[in-house]
C-alpha cells in the first residue's frame, strides 16, 4: 500500500515538472486557455448577460448588505459614544464648577469655613476638596478618552457610508449597462430579423423569376411568328388571287345561254 502511494506521488509531481518546466506543458497550458476561449465565444450574449445579472445580485448585493450592517453598527456606536460624552461633560462641569466653590470657600485661615450652606472644619473640607479634584482629574482623563474614541467612531462611520455609497453607485451603473445590452441585444435581433428573408418568401421570388422566364420564351415565340408570317403572306395573297381568278374562269367558260 505505502509502495502504490509513493509511485502515485513521484507520478503527481513528474506530472507537475512536466506541465511547467517543460514545452509539453507550455503547449497544455496554451490548449487549456484555448479551449476556454473557445468555450467562452460560444456562450450565447443572452446567457452572459443573465450570469452577470445573477453575480451582480449575489456577490454586490451581499456585499452592500454587509457594509450596510456595518454602517448601522458604527452609526449606533457614535450615539452611544456620543450620548457618554455629554453625560462626562455635564459632570465634569458640575465636578469643577463645585471644586472651585471649595477652594474658594478655603481662601483665609478660618478654623471653620462655610460651604454650600453648612460648616465645616477647615482640615474636614480640604480633606473633601483633594477627593473631589482626584475624582475630577479621572472624569477629564476618561473625558478625553471617550471624545476620541467618539473621533474615531465618527470617521468609521464616515469611511463606511462613503464605502457604501459608492458600491451602491457601482451597482446601479451596471445595472444600468446591464439593462442597455439588453435593450441593444434585442434590437440587434430584431434587426437581423427584418434583414433575414423568410423561407417562403424565397420561394415565392424564385417562382415569379421562373414564370418571368417562360413569359420571356412565350413572347419571343410570338414575335418569331408573326415575323414568319409578314414574310410568308405576299405568296398566299397572290395564290389566293389566282384561284379565285381560275375559279371565275372556268365559270365563264361553261355559261350557256338557254334558247
Amino acid at each position: 500500500m505505502c509502495k502504490k502511494i509513493v509511485i502515485a506521488a513521484v507520478a503527481a509531481v513528474a506530472l507537475l515538472v512536466v506541465l511547467n518546466f517543460t514545452r509539453v506543458g507550455s503547449h497544455a497550458k496554451l490548449w487549456w486557455h484555448q479551449a476556454g476561449v473557445a468555450i467562452q465565444a460560444q456562450i450565447p450574449p443572452e446567457q452572459e448577460i443573465a450570469r452577470l445579472e445573477l453575480e451582480l445580485k449575489d456577490k454586490m448585493e451581499a456585499e452592500q448588505n454587509r457594509l450596510f450592517g456595518e454602517k448601522v453598527e458604527r452609526k449606533l456606536e457614535v450615539k452611544k459614544l456620543d450620548v457618554e460624552v455629554k453625560g462626562l461633560r455635564e459632570a465634569v462641569r458640575t465636578e469643577t464648577k463645585r471644586v472651585v466653590t471649595m477652594r474658594t470657600c478655603l481662601e483665609g485661615n478660618d478654623k471653620y469655613v462655610v460651604y454650600d450652606g453648612g460648616k465645616f472644619k477647615r482640615e474636614e473640607l480640604k480633606d473633601e476638596l483633594d477627593r473631589s479634584a482626584v475624582t475630577l482629574q479621572s472624569r477629564i482623563e476618561l473625558l478625553a478618552s471617550k471624545e476620541e474614541e467618539l473621533s474615531l467612531a465618527k470617521k468609521s462611520y464616515d469611511e463606511h457610508d462613503r464605502l457604501y455609497r459608492e458600491l451602491e453607485l457601482a451597482r446601479t451603473q451596471m445595472q444600468n449597462e446591464l439593462t442597455k445590452l439588453k435593450a441593444d441585444l434585442a434590437r440587434e435581433k430584431r434587426l437581423q430579423v427584418a434583414e433575414k428573408k423568410p423561407t417562403s418568401s424565397a420561394n415565392l421570388e424564385r417562382l415569379r423569376t421562373d414564370i418571368d422566364a417562360v413569359r420571356n420564351s412565350l413572347d419571343v415565340m410570338t414575335v418569331r411568328r408573326e415575323e414568319q408570317g409578314k414574310s410568308e403572306s405576299p405568296v398566299r395573297d397572290h395564290e389566293a388571287r389566282k384561284a379565285k381568278q381560275e375559279k371565275l374562269d372556268a365559270f365563264i367558260k361553261n355559261l350557256n345561254v338557254d334558247e
